[in-house]
């Protein structure tokens, strides 16, 4: 693992200083992400509600962030535009609250996009650090994100309530699990 720090020298050497800085914190946070993520396969249907619920909270302070913002355009086009942007946000985060079943239709599509475009991103970032020690976490990492995308957009519709829960879990637990993997390999380049 120690590899993953000691390729291309002076840059890898301050990410593994700073990790190793930082240890306890990214130990305890993998803790929490892989915690949270069993806690979120266990109880799929609960955890789906909880993701679509925060999702239209954020949307709903996006919106209101948005709108602030747009008061403060002085051209009128771009204030008139700023504020149906801000509404179209607060109202799709009242619409995901009020109605969260179809907010969870809603973004499971989103999601897997998400865990689509994820993969992908991990995927290569892992090819970028092969052949160094931790790579391999990292790729594993990015293809359960794929295929979490993979079995969203098969269960579609009737699989949302619940698949959405575990697919996140599943998600928290391999970040957790990074996380651990990258301070591992940083402890080790330290050696």
């Amino acid at each position: 693992m120690s590899d993953l720090f000691q390729a291309n020298g002076d840059l890898h050497k301050l990410i593994a200083d700073a990790i190793n800085r930082n240890r306890t914190r990214y130990l305890v946070f993998g803790a929490i992400l892989v915690a949270a993520g069993i806690a979120a396969i266990i109880f799929p249907v609960i955890s789906t509600f909880a993701t679509i619920f925060m999702i239209g909270w954020l949307l709903v302070l996006a919106g209101i962030v948005q709108g602030a913002h747009a008061m403060s355009y002085h051209e009128t086009g771009a204030k008139i535009i700023g504020v149906l942007i801000a509404l179209v946000t607060l109202i799709a985060g009242l619409m995901t609250i009020y109605n969260p079943l179809v907010g969870t239709l809603s973004i499971t599509m989103l999601l897997t996009v998400y865990f689509l475009m994820d993969g992908v991103f991990r995927i290569l970032a892992a090819l970028r650090f092969r052949p160094h020690g931790g790579w391999s976490i990292m790729l594993l990492n990015g293809v359960v994100s794929l295929a979490m995308a993979f079995i969203l957009f098969f269960a579609l519709p009737g699989g949302a309530l619940w698949v959405l829960g575990v697919l996140v879990g599943v998600n928290f637990v391999f970040m957790g699990l990074t996380l651990f993997t990258l301070v591992a390999a940083a402890r080790n380049a330290s050696l």
